[in-house]
């Protein structure tokens, strides 16, 4: 007896960056991976995985970034966006259901994902904690945090303060967001004099 196995739509697994990933700069790639092979056209084709418009990478101010070529490895069913390095910045991913596998069936639904890129100013900054402190009555521990700037550069805003909670930590910074990798992100732009922590300063 002939068995016929139904088509099935193909499906994106992941991206990397992950949804809400926090990566630091710079960056000029990123990947997809589908859960079926393909359909390899030329660039132009509207469902080939080679076409650039059928992906799109926009910036928080709603700027497109021009993705120049798209690779794609069959092995891994993996699909590889290039660009210019891309500027600090929140981005979206998106990726149109106009793209087919190699039998022809469309992408099951249109696909969004966002990431966050940093800078990575970890070795221009000095970040010290005095004055630890805890309150039982509210079960919170404080302390303070200065970050000062020991580079040759001003910095400007957005500054974001970036905590990983380690292996064990159950707790949550107040006034903190919680990142897709499990990292917190304390937002010290409303810290800064005149919007900048310049040389020296702290």
């Amino acid at each position: 007896i002939d068995v016929i196995a139904p088509l099935v739509a193909p499906r994106i697994v992941t991206t990397s960056p992950v949804d809400n990933a926090v990566v630091p700069l710079p960056m000029s790639r990123v990947s997809v991976v589908f859960d079926h092979d393909m359909f390899q056209g030329p660039a132009n084709e509207p469902g080939s995985v080679l076409n650039p418009g059928n992906f799109a990478l926009i910036g928080s101010a709603g700027q497109p970034i021009l993705i120049r070529s798209v690779s794609y490895d069959t092995a891994s069913r993996t699909a590889v966006l290039s660009f210019d390095q891309l500027e600090a910045d929140e981005y979206t991913l998106r990726v149109s259901s106009s793209l087919q596998s190699d039998q022809g069936m469309g992408l099951a639904d249109a696909y969004e994902t966002g990431f966050t890129a940093l800078l990575d100013f970890s070795n221009h900054v000095a970040i010290g904690f005095a004055a630890t402190r805890s309150d039982r009555a509210t079960g919170t521990v404080s302390y303070d945090v200065t970050v000062t700037n020991i580079g040759g550069d001003d910095l400007r805003a957005p500054l974001t303060l970036v905590i990983d909670p380690g292996q064990y930590f159950s707790g949550q910074p107040i006034g903190a967001q919680l990142s897709g990798q499990g990292l917190w992100l304390i937002d010290l732009s409303s810290a800064l004099s005149g919007g900048a922590l310049n040389t020296g300063e702290q």
